[in-house]
């Protein structure tokens, strides 16, 4: 008899289980029939109305347990929401002995984080031993059709620790993506302090040390030292040499990689303490900086989101040019603000440097033009505006 108190995910394990069993036996995908010749099934056929009951059917199932029916057309292939899919995965580590505890971390934790439909699902099973799992290559297809994944632990630059903490990438054909990892009681007790942005879903005893409620406090902006933002302003200007001499040369993919990995970077730190400026430090601009977008004005972020090039020379010298500018203008607010002083020079001298090397033809022979030949003079640049 069918019990009506029965929350959600213990009607799911009613169907989850048996079928987990089954395949777990046979090796085989498990099909769950409905009977098409139930009282309701052959009201529906007098009636009239026998494929919108059907419909309504897989509609109401594949909601609830992710089933799809067999040939279903890309229109009847919906993505499952976060309920179904942390129900899925909360039946299948309920049914495991060998699964202990799950719990989850990243962007889905982050209470500052908006829920959007690209959000992966990072899970972790906390397990006896991971080499039952590691060898039974077939145990993941219970989760959904895999497009393609990654074993990022059968890397050979990086092998990891197997033993311990083992993980798949999946994305599904259905849009969900799960990031499942299965790690050892002794690796979790260890470590699962470390990330703030963890809460626990489910323990079958509890063991796990107690965590607070998810945060991104980690990932708030840090205030720099004084020595800290000395050096970023020195990193930058210093490697922008780099991309003169590769404009120049138009050696387009160093330029890229000297722009978008080491020159940028310095950027992105010093627009970051803008912001932890005017929010007190209270806040994460996320990874790769991409929520800077809530804390500058329009115009300077789309000044900022103007400093990328692609293959073009002249765009990039624009670019460039764009990044300096936009640079200093961070630095200066954020000395103002915490009272750090700067060689200023050194971004004056950079930046015509810069200007020099562009005005340079590519069949040049010497970078500065001497103003005499008399010993211990020093090159100078001629005919170029004051920074």
């Amino acid at each position: 008899m069918a019990r009506t108190d029965m929350d959600d995910i213990s009607a799911t394990m009613a169907f989850n289980q048996p079928s987990q069993y089954h395949w777990r036996h046979n090796q085989k995908k498990v099909m769950i029939l409905l009977d098409e010749y139930d009282t309701r099934m052959q009201k529906s056929y007098v009636n009239g109305c026998r494929k919108e009951l059907t419909a309504y059917g897989f509609a109401f199932w594949g909601k609830r347990c992710g089933l799809v029916r067999k040939n279903a057309t890309k229109q009847e292939i919906f993505m499952r929401n976060e309920t179904q899919v942390l129900n899925l995965l909360l039946t299948t580590a309920k049914a495991d002995n060998r699964i202990l505890a799950v719990y989850m971390n990243g962007s889905r934790t982050n209470p500052n984080v908006s829920k959007d439909i690209f959000q992966d699902y990072d899970i972790v099973f906390v397990v006896t031993e991971t080499r039952s799992f590691i060898e039974d290559k077939s145990w993941i297809h219970q989760f959904g059709t895999i497009l393609y994944m990654q074993y990022p632990d059968e890397s050979p630059d990086d092998p990891g620790d197997k033993d311990n903490f083992y993980g798949w990438l999946m994305q599904f054909d259905d849009g969900v993506r799960i990031d499942l990892h299965v790690e050892t009681v002794s690796h979790a007790k260890e470590f699962i302090r470390n990330d703030k942005l963890c809460s626990i879903l489910w323990e079958k005893e509890p063991f796990l040390p107690s965590i607070p409620p998810a945060t991104d406090v980690d990932y708030h902006v840090k205030k720099p030292s004084h020595a800290q933002f000395c050096a970023c302003i020195n990193e930058f200007w210093w490697c922008s040499n780099n991309l003169a001499k590769g404009l120049w040369r138009e050696e387009m993919p160093y330029v890229q990689d000297m722009a978008n990995f080491v020159v940028r970077k310095q950027l992105e730190r010093m627009l970051s303490w803008k912001v932890g400026i005017k929010t007190n430090f209270q806040v994460s601009v996320g990874k790769s900086a991409k929520y800077l977008y809530r804390w500058l004005d329009k115009e300077e972020y789309q000044a900022y989101l103007n400093t990328w090039f692609g293959g073009n020379i002249s765009d990039a010298w624009e670019a460039v040019f764009r990044m300096c500018h936009l640079f200093d203008a961070a630095v200066n607010f954020v000395s103002k603000e915490l009272r750090y002083e700067f060689n200023e020079k050194e971004g004056q001298a950079a930046l015509l440097f810069l200007k020099h090397v562009r005005s340079l033809p590519r069949n040049a022979s010497q970078i500065f033009e001497k103003q005499n030949e008399q010993p211990g003079k020093i090159p100078v640049l001629k005919n170029l505006e004051k920074f």
